[in-house]
């Protein structure tokens, strides 16, 4: 497996990753790190009009994880001093 390291060093910054042709899908792994306490640290927009979003926010009372999809599946949410 290739794996090369990228950052992101400005809000437009993004990736574009494209599947071989004739391939039916694609694997992705991804490692994130930020010293940033609030932000979405990955985003797509799926063929549909589906997301699939992974973001955090540091804010007392209201900490937050957010996956989702949700007809595609996954779906989850996590709050932790907030007890969701």
């Amino acid at each position: 497996m290739n794996m090369h390291p990228y950052t992101f060093k400005t809000f437009d910054s993004y990736l574009e990753i494209f599947r071989k042709p004739g391939a039916t899908s694609i694997d992705l792994n991804f490692q994130m790190r930020t010293f940033e306490p609030n932000g979405i640290l990955f985003y797509t927009n799926l063929s549909e009009p589906r997301q699939l979003m992974i973001g955090i926010n540091d804010v007392p009372d209201q900490d937050f994880l957010r996956l989702f999809l949700d007809e595609g599946q996954l779906a989850c949410t996590v709050q932790l001093d907030g007890n969701k």
